[in-house]
């Protein structure tokens, strides 16, 4: 099993699907040569279609050969597996399969496949219908703060010293970067040219280094490399882990959740047959700029032509992750399964691996996190935060507050 899961490690090193769908700059550039000749129209994009038959048989073989019964062949299974997928999705770029394979990979909008679906539409509305109601009233403040990247470097670092102590992260300057940061077992890499916002530093935190950045060290401590190593198997659960984590410590932004539930209903509207251009007039519709839109749609398009039919569904994970992360919490913690919370850190793992893999850490055959962020440790704390979301639902709503009057002077005879 560990030379399967060694070879496991090196392939999942080495498949960056995010650079194999992405368009070309040139495809950018056309569209907004013509944007601004007063037309929007569809991108035109040359895909080409790597072949991946050979890696997909030698991952097939691996697959059959490991342990149905042990829970980590059970767990290795489930990770070959999703690489299958994706391999087999790179190789139908263009064509409605790539979307049945990213489906199988980040989930659906659609109830009938996937049965997040429902929730996971339902509270992005909700996220976005709470954003336009701030807009409208314009109590959404401006930024009107601009920290620069070496001063969030600089804050970043304080933090490593702080929680990883023993590691020799690595907190650098990059221009080579599409989003603002990303995290890796080696450290943080934060865009140059780019201005901060005091959130935007604190969800960099809690986000990218207390828990992607976490979770790569602890899984790297493992028997089994895998758990030190990004698939799509678990890509769902650890965004959702990710975001949550923004949420607990207050740093997440009504725009960011917006953006981010936008996206859901986008590839709703992808999945039931828009086109690129009818995504990018919908991000336009909710004030974002012309870049942004451009971006936004892009990224539910990439691995297809923008023409509708073949869509990415990965920015799902990020509202159905929350969803599933929030509950599973909920749940451990009622149940009094605390040890299940700090499992959830030792490595990238699902949800499911939880429950799966939990003896293992009770036997000693798998090691509980040697790094876990502050609000997992108290229990107590998390607890409360989690059942006050459900608690106080429903309860005041619609009450008017009346004005509570002197009372009458009483006359003393």
């Amino acid at each position: 099993m560990r030379d399967i899961d060694k070879e496991l490690f090196q392939f999942g090193k080495s498949l960056e699907i995010l650079n194999i769908i992405k368009w070309p700059d040139s495809v950018q550039e056309r569209f907004f040569s013509k944007l601004e000749q007063g037309r929007i129209t569809l991108p035109r994009v040359i895909i080409s279609r790597p072949d991946y038959s050979a890696k997909k048989r030698h991952l097939r073989e691996l697959r059959k050969s490991l342990s149905g019964k042990h829970p980590l062949g059970v767990f290795l299974t489930h990770v070959t597996r999703s690489y299958e997928h994706a391999l087999s999705m790179l190789e139908s770029m263009g064509t409605k399969r790539f979307t049945e394979y990213s489906k199988r990979l980040y989930g659906s909008t659609l109830p009938e496949e996937d049965p997040w679906a429902t929730d996971t539409l339902r509270l992005a509305k909700r996220f976005l219908k709470a954003f336009k109601r701030f807009d409208e009233e314009q109590l959404i403040p401006p930024e009107s703060v601009c920290i620069l990247p070496a001063s969030v470097a600089h804050t970043i670092e304080q933090e490593v010293h702080r929680t990883f102590p023993d590691e020799k992260l690595r907190i650098s300057l990059t221009d080579q970067l599409a989003s603002k940061a990303a995290a890796s077992a080696r450290g943080v890499r934060i865009r140059k040219g780019t201005c901060f916002a005091p959130h935007d530093v604190m969800q960099l935190l809690n986000h990218e280094l207390l828990v992607h950045t976490l979770t790569l060290l602890n899984g790297r401590a493992q028997p089994l490399r895998s758990f030190g190593i990004a698939s799509p198997y678990t890509t769902t659960t650890q965004e959702g882990l990710a975001v949550f984590s923004e949420f607990v410590t207050n740093s997440i932004d009504i725009v960011r959740i917006a953006r981010i539930s936008a996206r859901v209903v986008a590839i709703d509207m992808a999945l039931r047959g828009a086109d690129f251009v009818d995504v990018y007039r919908y991000f336009r519709s909710l004030k974002q700029s012309e870049s942004e839109s451009y971006f936004s749609a892009m990224r539910i398009f990439r691995g297809g032509h923008g023409r509708g039919g073949v869509v990415f569904t990965k920015d799902l994970v990020y509202i159905k992750g929350i969803l599933q992360v929030r509950n599973f919490l909920l749940r451990a913690l009622e149940e009094e399964k605390f040890d299940h919370c700090a499992i959830l850190f030792s490595g990238r793992l699902t949800i499911a691996d939880v429950e799966l893999l939990a003896p293992l850490f009770e036997t000693g055959e798998l090691h509980y996190p040697k790094y876990l962020p502050d609000w997992v440790r108290n229990a107590a704390t998390l607890l409360t935060y989690l059942l006050s979301v459900s608690a106080f639902k429903g309860l005041g709503e619609g009450k008017k507050f009346a004005v509570t009057r002197a009372p009458a002077k009483v006359r003393v005879s």
